[in-house]
Parts: C-alpha cells; sequence; structure tokens
C-alpha cells in the first residue's frame, strides 16, 4: 500500500491517477500494465494468461516511474547496494 500509494504522488505531475477496479479484459486493452511494491519498485507486466499486454514489450512508463521511485529513495537518504 504504502509504494503504491508514494507512486502515485510522483506521477501526479504527469498523469491523472485514480484507484479503481478494473474488469479481467481491461487489462488486454491496456498500453501499459505495472506492478509497484516495495521490494520490485515497478515492474512491468508484459503478458496475462498468455496473451501479450499490448505489444508484449515494458513500456515507456514502467522505466520512468521505476526511475522516479528510485530516485525519491536516493534523496530520502537510502542506499542502493
Amino acid at each position: 500500500g504504502t509504494t503504491i500509494l508514494r507512486t502515485m504522488e510522483l506521477v501526479k505531475p504527469f498523469m491523472d491517477v485514480e484507484i479503481r477496479k478494473i474488469g479481467e479484459e481491461e487489462l488486454f486493452t491496456s498500453k501499459e500494465l505495472l506492478v509497484s511494491g516495495t521490494t520490485i519498485s515497478c515492474a512491468a507486466i508484459v503478458s496475462y494468461e498468455g496473451k501479450a499486454i499490448n505489444d508484449g514489450k515494458p513500456g515507456p512508463w514502467s522505466i520512468k516511474i521505476k526511475e522516479l521511485l528510485d530516485g525519491d529513495l536516493e534523496k530520502n537518504g537510502v542506499k542502493f547496494k
């Protein structure tokens, strides 16, 4: 919960964000599908149930959000190994 809330704060200058329920069919029409959490920071989901999400490759937002999260951690004194 904490990581996704921070992610939402960091991306607000770039896009509108909201928390809402989505149907499984919406996953397949998404341009990008991302998972965010403490351990993984941000990771692109490129397929679901054997079907590609968009073109089956990580999109630009997965990279941008990971950079935002990593930069935020460094700015706040978290050291990376």
